[in-house]
């Protein structure tokens, strides 16, 4: 019989997008899935990497916490996103996690899933495959924010919850910001007064028009090409 898995409406947004079927079986019977609420921590910075998550649904941010308290924003992840696959062989979390929205996750023990790699080489050349893009998609972040412009650098920030959130469906296509303008300021290391002006300059051109944390993307292809620019994607 097809394992849930298989049939998962985001399964092709996930590492595991090109298992066969016996594979996903296989991962089927090792998930738990869970629902977090909105603001809840799924895990901490430095405990133990008891769990690897794959988001089913929701938006989750990643962050560090400096050592004067502040928080720093690496990364927002939405649905296909995997939490914790970082710290698989690490023993420790990198980052804390915490839910944005309420959020369905697949949990997977970390001992369960280490074994399957050894057990299975086919799965693990398919998800080191799957791993080696998502680098490539961190790698695009580190460029964007330490050789572009502000403008670009919020353009790329926005495309990519474009990409993570829109409805394909819905035209215009409304984004939600998710976070503060002052955390997506720390987030691109520009000052918040930049990132509004930058938002008003995107909206003086008819890219994006704004209202509260909704984004409404008038113009996708101009978005994309502020964002991207001559950044590669994998």
């Amino acid at each position: 019989m097809a394992s849930k898995c298989n049939f998962c409406t985001i399964r092709k947004t996930t590492i595991f997008a090109d298992l066969k079927e016996d594979d996903l079986n296989r991962i089927e019977r090792l998930i738990t899935e869970k629902t977090f609420p909105k603001k809840h921590i799924i895990f901490w910075e430095d405990d133990t990497a008891d769990n690897i998550y794959l988001i089913k649904r929701g938006n989750i941010k990643l962050y560090k916490t400096q050592s004067d308290g502040r928080s720093q924003i690496l990364k927002i992840d939405g649905t296909g996103g995997v939490l914790g696959f970082d710290s698989l062989f690490g023993n420790r979390y990198l980052a804390t996690a915490e839910s944005i929205t309420e959020s369905v996750l697949c949990q997977i023990k970390a001992d369960d899933f280490r074994g399957l790699l050894e057990d299975e080489p086919a799965i693990n050349l398919s998800l080191l495959k799957a791993v080696s893009k998502e680098l490539g998609k961190n790698e695009n972040l580190l460029f964007s924010i330490g050789t572009r412009t502000a403008k670009e650098r919020l353009s790329y920030f926005l495309l990519n919850l474009y990409n993570s959130q829109c409805d394909c469906e819905e035209n215009p296509k409304k984004i939600n910001l998710l976070i503060s303008r002052q955390e997506i300021s720390e987030h691109l290391g520009i000052k918040q007064e930049t990132v509004i002006r930058n938002l008003s300059k995107l909206k003086d051109e008819k890219i994006i028009d704004i209202k509260g944390k909704e984004v409404i993307i008038l113009n996708p292809e101009a978005l994309e090409e502020t964002g991207l620019g001559n950044v590669k994607t994998p």
